[in-house]
């Protein structure tokens, strides 16, 4: 009798220990972005579940996914913040001359290391020879606005916000369609930098993304490609 008491209180534990360790009681994150991190965690590794990221106010965790169908697999809130779900479809890298297929204005093949207008995600770009230390090329991720319809470039911190030592660069500095290192030059500014999410480095840097963004200066431009 003691040895059936004793196994039912095992279980008993261990269920309850599963549903803490998945979020099922109502255990509050400090923050959102603790909360993010465990969502990420936990639902990253799920087929159909695209991306996930947060807003600030009202806080929440928005989850992107692949389908509708793949909703019953996103919580209504984790770690105590409601979610939101985003239907996006599913995320393919194009191929290097895919570009003319995307956007009917290009009525070429267009290598995305070349000058490309207008520009889109996937070419070439980067900053100044003089202010990055050197020759250098990164990507341009896409162009967004926000929401009083101001145009940017999206691509990484490491990309258009620092020098070569990996030190920050000054807000404003141009930036080049494409970068330095495939032929660039300050003729081929297509924007400044306007702000950067900064990266914490060493063993104990919790780094959350590497983005910065650029005012575009140009107008000959693609959203959302």
């Amino acid at each position: 009798m003691n040895e059936m008491r004793g196994s039912k209180s095992l279980i008993l534990l261990a269920l309850l220990c599963s549903f803490i360790f998945m979020g099922v009681i109502g255990v509050k994150a400090p923050n959102i972005k603790e909360a993010r991190k465990h969502a990420e965690e936990r639902l990253l590794p799920l087929e159909g579940i695209a991306g996930i990221s947060h807003r600030e106010d009202p806080p929440r965790i928005i989850v992107y996914l692949e389908h509708e169908r793949y909703k019953d697999k996103v919580p209504d809130e984790i770690d105590g913040f409601k979610t939101e779900v985003i239907v996006i479809g599913k995320i393919k890298a194009l191929s290097l001359l895919q570009l003319e297929e995307v956007k009917p204005s290009y009525t070429e093949p267009v290598s995305r290391t070349s000058t490309v207008r207008p520009i889109v995600g996937g070419i070439s770009l980067g900053v100044p020879e003089q202010a990055y230390g050197g020759k250098m090329a990164g990507t341009l991720g896409l162009v967004v606005k926000d929401k009083d319809d101001n145009y940017y470039i999206l691509s990484n911190a490491h990309v258009i916000a620092m020098d070569s030592k990996a030190r920050f660069l000054p807000l404003g500095t141009a930036v080049l369609q494409p970068g330095t290192y495939d032929g660039g030059t300050l003729e081929d500014k297509v924007g400044e930098l306007y702000k950067y999410i900064k990266i914490t480095f060493g063993p104990r840097g919790k780094n959350y993304a590497d983005a910065a963004i650029a005012k575009i200066t140009i107008s000959d431009y693609s959203v959302g490609e």
